[in-house]
C-alpha cells in the first residue's frame, strides 16, 4: 500500500496493466478525507504515475485493510495482445526499412564499381594517347634522320 503526497495522504494500490501503464485504487476513509482530498489525490496520481484507470474505494477507519479487486486475467490477456500486435507491426516496419536501405546501399555499389570501370577505361585511354603522342614524335624524328641520311648518300663527294 502506497500513500499519496499532501496535506492529507489518501492510501493507494496500483497495478500495471501493460507499457500504457498501471490500474489505481484509492482508499479515502470516510471520517478523515473530503471530495477535495480525493481530487488533490487523484490529480496528483494524474502527475506523477502513469495512469490507465482510477477508481475511489472510500473505506471506514476501523477497516483494517481495504479489499482489493483483481483485474479478469482475459482483460489482461487482451490488453497484452494488442500491445504485441503493435510491437509486432512496428518490428515489420523496421524490417522493411532495413531491406530499402540494404537495396539502396547495393545499388550504390553498383553504380560505384560501374564508375571504376568507367574511370580505368578513361585512365588506359589516356595512357594509350600518350604512347601514341610519343610513337609519333619517335616517327617524325626517325623521318627526319631518314631524310638526312638520304641527303647525305645523294651528296657527291
Amino acid at each position: 500500500m502506497e500513500k499519496t503526497e499532501g496535506t492529507k495522504p489518501i492510501d493507494y494500490e496500483f497495478w500495471i496493466t501493460g507499457p500504457q501503464g498501471a490500474r489505481f485504487a484509492l482508499y479515502p476513509v470516510r471520517e478523515e478525507h473530503t471530495e477535495e482530498d480525493v481530487l488533490r489525490a487523484k490529480r496528483w496520481l494524474h502527475n506523477n504515475q502513469d495512469v490507465v484507470s482510477l477508481q475511489v474505494r472510500w473505506v471506514r477507519s476501523q477497516d483494517d485493510q481495504p479489499h482489493t479487486e483483481k483485474i479478469p486475467d482475459h482483460i489482461i490477456i487482451k490488453n497484452l495482445n494488442v500491445e504485441i500486435g503493435k510491437k509486432d507491426a512496428y518490428i515489420l516496419e523496421l524490417e522493411d526499412t532495413i531491406t530499402k536501405l540494404q537495396e539502396e546501399k547495393t545499388k550504390e555499389t553498383v553504380l560505384t564499381k560501374q564508375e571504376r570501370k568507367d574511370f580505368k577505361k578513361e585512365v588506359f585511354f589516356q595512357q594509350l594517347l600518350l604512347q601514341i603522342k610519343a610513337l609519333e614524335l619517335s616517327n617524325s624524328k626517325c623521318k627526319k634522320d631518314n631524310e638526312q641520311l638520304i641527303i647525305r648518300m645523294h651528296q657527291p663527294k
